[in-house]
């Protein structure tokens, strides 16, 4: 079996230049990255008006809420930055399973 090289977004094979997929990607990350950073400065805040809060309670009730709204919202901004790497830079890959066949059947 060939070994795979990678060249600029394309998987071929050593044995053959034919490619085994193309990779395209979208021009479109700017305004994403934009709205990441936007978004994540309004998480700061956030999260920074939660603990300041948190220092300020006198009551015991208001301090449960106040700390189960932090550990939610720390969950969700999670959840958020886990999902952001589809966005940073998005692809469009092309596969060819032709190739794949014909790679597999000369070696």
């Amino acid at each position: 079996m060939g070994s795979l090289k990678e060249c600029t977004g394309t998987t071929v094979s050593s044995s053959q230049d034919l490619p085994l997929h193309t990779l395209h990607p979208f021009r479109r990350t700017f305004f994403n990255r934009v709205f990441a950073s936007v978004y994540t400065c309004a998480i700061l805040a956030l999260v920074y008006h939660h603990v300041l809060t948190l220092f300020n309670c006198r009551n015991v009730a208001f301090f449960s809420v106040t700390l189960s709204l932090l550990l939610s919202d720390l969950v969700l901004a999670f959840m958020w930055v886990a999902s952001q790497s589809f966005h940073m830079r998005p692809v469009h890959r092309i596969e060819y399973p032709e190739n794949l066949e014909k790679n597999h059947e000369t070696e």
